[in-house]
């Protein structure tokens, strides 16, 4: 809340003032027994001092609602801005680690918790003890021997809240949320994949196991919301036995003429507002609970550092050096999970600037991740990656991914249209460019067809296109960017577009661009400058298509049992 400190400020005196106001109305309410009845005028006056504290405190009551309600809200989009924005600065190892479910869950739920506990608990606990406070105040002012009888009953009321709290409310409130946080991951995870959910014919399963994970949630709400009762019942229970004791004895005080009705009156409404409003800091203390646990819970990723910063550095990634080259030395990579199993085993090859490179190899290679590796999606334990003599850490992501570009075999269609999608990360393009790639892409041959042409909507993860389509999308992206380093994993349905690749491969070459193929069609590996043979994260043979045929049986192996003979 601290960004936000002239709404706090607001919202604590609209508390503040609706606190006062209330503990003024036992004042009214004195002034009305003990002299409203003596005349008409003092009725009348009686009544205008009631009536202005009922008017003042529901204008301070609206003004603590609206603020505490836009300062929450306030807090809630600023909260998940930066949220948001971290969550786009980790690497592939954090989302390995994480569902995407897990983290929505955590973005929407665990930060309506914190507003939740800004709308409610602050108020509540803000109001109780002004109240609770200023009550205990007014009681020694009003009569100080029915003050201390008073005094002594008031603690009891809080010893259910934390008798009860040492025992259950934390491990409930962390079992509560993961039971959420799980309920919504699989949510997500199933209607992302709704098309195989539905191919295998498992929406019975489905809907009965997130059922399952709704009733253990609402099994530990249930016993939630009975603690809770329990501690508001008992906290309320004790307070009015207090002052059912506190009235008996001043009704003997006001029948001994020590003290007027009016008096027992005010006295009476001071200590039912510090009882009732002491008990009722049992009801907001779960949702203290919730909102510190979901604090803790967003702190943690708020606190990461990100494993792949943006560094300083005094060079330029761009054009200012004349051997752009890449050259992996001594690389050495396995999943954190499985440190035994390297997928990258001290590999050494180099990829040189403005040329074609195909890497070839079979399934679980590392082809892929040689990618990953060069776009810092994640960083090698061992050896060093250098472009153009430059080691690869100390490159900022930002320049080095502005430079290369990516064609995946899961290359993502975003929700929006066609024209967005192809203009995706291009900076400073013209309209006239995005449709000149699109027209490269063969993007203007379906597009026509579409009553927005290229201003379609191609729906979520381009659900409106056929695959086809979607790749063309893709290519007239990647077209647009024209990147100097372009990283392609050669899909299988780019078959039906090899001549327009072939034709853009060789303009690359003759423009001085470097690109990496995890090939997949012997024509690429044929027109390729240099081949990359992997095996077990090992670079096997590196050479043409000519030399690696008269010197590596493996290679002609290779060709003849994983790439597609066209």
């Amino acid at each position: 809340m601290a960004p936000h400190s002239g709404l706090l400020g607001l919202s604590l005196l609209f508390i503040c003032c609706s606190s006062l106001v209330l503990l003024w109305l036992g004042y009214g309410l004195t002034h009305f027994i003990d002299h409203g009845f003596k005349s008409y005028g003092d009725l009348i006056e009686s009544v205008e001092i009631l009536g202005a504290t009922i008017g003042l405190r529901a204008v301070f009551s609206y003004g603590q609602l609206f603020f505490t309600s836009f300062l929450a809200e306030r807090v809630g989009i600023s909260l998940r801005q930066e949220l948001f924005q971290k969550l786009l600065t980790f690497n592939g190892e954090f989302y390995e680690k994480n569902t995407v479910g897990d983290l929505l869950s955590k973005l929407v739920y665990d930060v309506s918790l914190i507003e939740t506990m800004i709308t409610n608990t602050l108020p509540l606990f803000g109001r109780n003890l002004i109240i609770a406070g200023g009550g205990i105040i007014l009681l020694f002012l009003s009569n100080h021997q029915l003050a201390l009888i008073a005094l002594f009953g008031f603690p009891l009321v809080l010893i259910p809240l934390f008798f009860f709290d040492q025992w259950r409310p934390r491990t409930i409130s962390q079992r509560f949320q993961k039971k959420w946080t799980s309920a919504t991951a699989h949510a997500e995870e199933v209607l992302g994949g709704i098309k195989t959910v539905q191919a295998f014919g498992q929406e019975n399963f489905e809907k009965e196991k997130f059922a399952n994970e709704l009733m253990q949630r609402m099994r530990d709400s249930f016993y939630h919301m009975r603690l809770k009762g329990i501690i508001a019942f008992s906290s309320i229970a004790i307070g009015f036995c207090v002052v059912g004791f506190v009235l008996w004895f001043g009704g003997k005080e006001v029948l001994s003429h020590e003290m007027t009705a009016g008096q027992l009156t005010s006295f009476v409404f001071y200590a039912l507002a510090v009882v009732s409003y002491l008990g009722y800091i049992g009801e907001g203390w779960s949702d203290l609970e919730n909102g510190k646990e979901a604090a803790t819970v967003l702190n943690g990723i708020l606190e990461r550092h990100d494993q792949s910063p943006l560094l300083a550095h005094s060079g330029d990634l761009k054009g200012k050096s004349t051997d752009q080259s890449i050259n992996f030395k001594d690389v050495t990579f396995f999943h954190p999970h499985y440190p035994e199993k390297k997928i990258l085993n001290k590999l050494n090859f180099s990829i040189p600037f403005g040329k074609t490179v195909a890497l070839l190899g079979s399934s679980g290679s590392g082809k892929t991740t040689i990618f990953e590796l060069m776009l810092r999606f994640c960083d090698p334990q061992e050896g060093e990656i250098f472009l153009a003599g430059q080691p690869l850490k100390t490159i900022p992501l930002e320049d080095l991914r502005n430079g290369m570009g990516l064609i995946s075999q899961d290359s993502v269609i975003f929700s929006g249209t066609v024209y967005e999608n192809i203009a995706y990360g291009a900076k400073g393009n013209t309209k006239a460019k995005v449709l000149k790639a699109a027209a490269e892409g063969g993007v203007s041959l379906f597009v026509k067809e579409f009553p927005e042409g290229i201003h379609a909507p191609v729906g979520q993860r381009g659900a409106l296109l056929s695959s086809g389509q979607r790749q063309r999308i893709i290519m007239a992206r990647i077209f647009l960017k024209n990147p100097d380093i372009l990283l392609l994993d050669e899909p299988v349905n780019f078959l039906s577009f090899s001549n327009r690749k072939a034709n853009w491969l060789e303009t690359r070459r003759k423009e001085k661009k470097t690109t990496v193929v995890i090939a997949h069609h012997l024509s690429t590996v044929k027109s390729a400058d240099l081949i990359v043979v992997l095996e077990q994260g090992s670079a096997v043979a590196v050479g043409t298509h000519k030399e690696l045929l008269k010197k590596s049986k493996f290679y002609k192996n290779l060709i003849e049992l994983t790439l597609v003979q066209d």
